[in-house]
């Protein structure tokens, strides 16, 4: 478990905001700070992801995106733990969407298939700022509780923007969108 200070970090306190709200097997938030590396547009990335993942290989995701760790919280892991289990844990689907979260094709990833530790829902934090920039969260929920709200709510554009709008006046009222 891990706190900044003796203060709930916001990766706890989004991890408890959606335990309170419906989703139980919320454990573990990693806060994430993401770059592309150079003016990339979505069309060149998204090529190349599908081609690597044509030919069989590693999804180039380390040569288009610049990853920094802001925080991280978990019920049951150290931050030591997540850090060292990072690549591991982030989920192979995952990281083919990618390009369609950061450019801004999706609001929200997820993966039905993780288990355990994987990571399997991704969530962009409002939008990607002038400087290619975006907050991205990843979370942890072996119940796919999350996955499969996704699947029952998101039907229509204007339901996704009540729900994001609902997670950013939750995130905004935290004093979290300062990360």
């Amino acid at each position: 478990m891990t706190t900044q200070n003796k203060t709930k970090s916001f990766a706890e306190r989004l991890v408890r905001h959606f335990q309170k709200h419906g989703f139980p097997d919320v454990s573990e938030a990693v806060v994430l700070h993401v770059r592309t590396s150079g003016n990339l547009e979505y069309e060149t990335v998204s090529a190349e992801f599908i081609h690597a993942e044509s030919q069989g290989v590693a999804i180039p995701l380390a040569r288009h995106f610049e990853f920094r760790f802001i925080e991280c919280f978990s019920e049951s892991r150290t931050e030591q733990e997540i850090r060292e289990k990072f690549q591991a844990d982030f989920e192979p689907n995952l990281r083919r969407q990618f390009p369609e979260l950061f450019f801004e094709k999706k609001n929200y990833l997820f993966d039905e298939n993780a288990s355990g530790t994987k990571y399997d829902v991704a969530i962009r934090i409002g939008r990607k700022g002038p400087d290619n920039v975006a907050k991205i969260v990843l979370l942890n929920d072996p119940g796919a509780s999350f996955g499969e709200f996704f699947d029952r709510q998101m039907k229509t554009l204007d339901e996704w923007s009540e729900i994001c709008g609902g997670l950013q006046a939750a995130v905004g009222k935290l004093g979290l969108l300062q990360i």
